[in-house]
This record gives structure tokens, C-alpha cells and sequence, in this order.
């Protein structure tokens, strides 16, 4: 008997965020080091996500987490790679030094790190497209555009929380 996995995905995004605020309060680290777990965080609640939204079987579970974790962290590791070319683009920008030759460089580095992330994407489609039923793959195709539309949401209000001030320190109008 195969038995379905169902897990509360609202439960665990809190879970989540309560552990890396709490970490954060804790021990304040450069982002360089917090990027990682981060990292690990948002695959395992895509992972939890997905099992939910496509009903996966114990079975399937078993055989798309391992490398479906792999992708997405190898992935990850090209998004960085293509994060610190972006701030050698904008550099080159800013310096007057910098001539078309090393721009010309930089973009086409960029361009093939953004073509490596899109290998990565449909390596994981092609493997997914095996172990998946069409009802499943179909479901997943919205998945990914619903979870990255959530998520995107969900970090542009952590964003606006950390630089707006604490609601007990706004000034009030005096009362009379």
C-alpha cells in the first residue's frame, strides 16, 4: 500500500522563516554565510510543496527528492556564480577604465551561466517528465509557476518588515 505524504505548507514556511530568525537573533553571520541554509531551506519547502500539490507516492518521493535536490542546489551554485558576474558587469560600468572588450567578456559570461540555469531547468523537466503521470506533470508545470510567484511575495515582505521600523517605534502625534 503506498500511502501519500501531506504536508502543511503554511506550517512549514513558519517553521522555516521562525528557525532563521531565530538563528539570525542568535548569531548575526554575513550573508555569504547564511546563503547556503537558505538555500537548503527554500529547495526543502519546494520539495515538501511539490510532494503536496502532486500527490507524490512514498515510491515517487524516494526517486525525484535525491535528484531533484541535486539540480536544484547545483542550480543554486550557478545562480551565485551568476550573481558575482552581475556585480563584475556593474563594476566595469561604473569604472571609466573599463573598456568594451571586458564588457563584451563579462555579458557573454553572463549569458552562459543563464544558459547553464535553463540546462538545469529542463534536465529536471526531462527527468520529471519519467517518473511523473501527465495529471502529475501538468500539476507541477502550475506548481512551479505558483510557487515562485508566492515565495517572490513572501520575500518582498521579509524585505519591507526589515527596513521598515519596529511598530513601537513610530513617533505618535501628541494627544490632548
Amino acid at each position: 500500500m503506498t500511502r501519500k505524504i501531506f504536508l502543511c505548507p503554511t506550517a512549514a514556511l513558519l517553521i522555516l522563516l521562525a528557525a532563521g530568525a531565530s538563528a539570525r537573533a542568535q548569531n548575526p553571520e554575513p550573508d555569504a554565510r547564511r546563503a547556503p541554509r537558505l538555500q537548503e531551506n527554500i529547495i526543502t519547502l519546494k520539495l515538501m510543496r511539490m510532494t503536496q500539490v502532486l500527490e507524490l507516492t512514498e515510491e515517487q518521493t524516494a526517486k525525484i527528492f535525491p535528484s531533484l535536490t541535486r539540480m536544484e542546489k547545483e542550480k543554486f551554485e550557478i545562480s551565485n556564480r551568476l550573481t558575482g558576474k552581475m556585480r563584475d558587469l556593474r563594476a566595469l560600468l561604473r569604472s571609466e577604465k573599463a573598456g568594451e572588450a571586458e564588457m563584451a567578456a563579462a555579458i557573454e559570461g553572463i549569458g552562459a551561466l543563464r544558459l547553464e540555469i535553463r540546462g538545469k531547468d529542463r534536465e529536471a523537466d526531462e527527468f520529471l517528465k519519467t517518473q511523473l503521470s501527465v495529471r502529475q506533470y501538468a500539476r507541477y508545470t502550475l506548481f512551479l509557476v505558483d510557487f515562485h510567484r508566492g515565495l517572490e511575495e513572501k520575500l518582498n515582505r521579509a524585505r519591507m518588515m526589515r527596513t521598515s521600523p519596529p511598530s513601537g517605534t513610530r513617533k505618535r502625534p501628541p494627544s490632548n
